[in-house]
């Protein structure tokens, strides 16, 4: 197991002894496809994806390697790269801000959108969580979410799209469009 798994952040960040891998296909043989994201230029953290063969061995894999369980239906997840040591301190990964698991036959433009949203919020968490520039009005704070999702949403499906993987169009849409 990994010795870094999720948890809530109160207090401020100190930086994991025991940084993560940088390639993770030799942790689960059923891991397809990997990339790290990086959102900004200049940033010291990424956000890795990482695509399984099927839902069993994504919740697998989050499971025994993150010590997280995930529910049998999930076709996305995000986890933030937290954990306290026991003094209370948040010990973070200096190279990752968050991991994405996505399932190789469940790729959908809905899918990735709903996990890039939760990335992109860890990312500004992490990053932006001390210098807040637009505290005080909410449209402007929206944009510090905005951004990053954006960023993190597009290089999600430029990798995809480069490496041949289908992407399919949800059938289920909840927000279908109105008739002109």
């Amino acid at each position: 197991m990994i010795d870094n798994p999720l948890a809530m952040t109160t207090g401020r960040f100190t930086e994991n002894k025991k940084p993560l891998p940088r390639l993770w296909y030799r942790l689960d043989e059923s891991i397809a496809a990997e990339c790290s994201v990086r959102v900004r230029r200049g940033d010291k953290v990424r956000l890795k994806v990482l695509v399984f063969d099927s839902k069993k061995a994504m919740a697998r894999f989050w499971r025994e390697q993150l010590g997280i369980p995930i529910g049998p239906r999930c076709n996305g997840v995000v986890s933030s790269m937290r954990r306290y040591d026991s003094a209370g301190n948040c010990l973070v990964d200096p190279r990752f801000f968050a991991i994405m698991g996505l399932v190789k036959t469940r790729l959908s433009y809905q899918i990735i959108t709903h996990e890039a949203t939760h990335a992109a919020s860890m990312y500004v968490d992490r990053t932006l969580r001390h210098k807040r520039r637009f505290s005080g009005n909410n449209e402007l704070v929206d944009e510090e979410l905005a951004y990053p999702l954006g960023i993190i949403a597009d290089s999600v499906f430029n990798w995809l799209n480069e490496n041949n993987a289908t992407i399919t169009t949800d059938s289920r849409t909840y927000g279908k469009p109105a008739q002109v």
